[in-house]
């Protein structure tokens, strides 16, 4: 594509990613702990993910990350008034590490508080897992599916519903695909979870003692 070509969409992009209402986002945004993307913008906008966290080493600039708190921005901040009168969804695909990792708990936290409603659908597959557990891109990080829903009124109670193949022994890449193309997620046996400061963990597992040992 001609380099004025490509100009042009990157503008038309950036009038709709900054001006334009937007209630659904979906993606699958790229998996890379080592990013180039430096904007000042979306540096200042991850501070919420970092605010008291005592960390010498903080994981949380890697791209998915910052897609999902530009898309939190986008949909919650700056489409506020919208949100008042219809409902807003963002929807990703990503690395997995954030529904359990020790530096991502600012992080859930603010999803978990900014959200009425959090699907989180567990695929697994990092290199780490039992070996029969694949992955349905070949890579070496586990992923998962979430579902984020803010409705225009107020609820009763902010939820978290959790769902694992690995625990319903869907293992190969094979019946991990055929198991998403045959299913919407209203139809799972979704886990409510029971979200507990400091680290409310989107996991179905108390993984405090876990991080109390790391810290000796």
């Amino acid at each position: 594509m001609p380099l004025l070509l490509l100009e042009e969409e990157h503008e038309k992009s950036n009038k709709i990613k900054m001006k334009e209402d937007i209630l659904v986002i979906l993606g699958n945004p790229p998996y890379n702990n080592k990013s180039k993307n430096r904007d000042e913008k979306i540096l200042k906008l991850l501070d919420k993910y970092k605010e008291g966290l005592n960390e010498k080493k903080i994981n949380l600039d890697d791209d998915y990350i910052k897609f999902i708190r530009f898309a939190q921005w986008k949909l919650l901040e700056q489409n506020k008034d919208v949100l008042s009168q219809k409902s807003g969804i963002l929807g990703f695909i990503t690395n997995n590490s954030f529904i359990w990792g020790r530096t991502h708990r600012k992080m859930r936290e603010s999803l978990y508080k900014s959200f009425d409603e959090i699907y989180i659908l567990n695929l697994h597959g990092s290199k780490t897992d039992p070996k029969e557990d694949k992955n349905i891109f070949d890579i070496q990080v586990g992923v998962c599916i979430s579902i984020f829903i803010k409705y225009p009124f107020e609820v009763d109670k902010k939820r978290v519903f959790y769902y694992s193949t690995f625990e319903n022994e869907i293992y190969s890449k094979e019946d991990k695909l055929k198991f998403l193309g045959s299913n919407i997620y209203k139809d799972l046996k979704w886990k409510e979870l029971e979200i507990k400061e400091p680290y409310y963990w989107f996991i179905d597992k108390d993984l405090s003692s876990e991080v109390t040992c790391s810290k000796k």
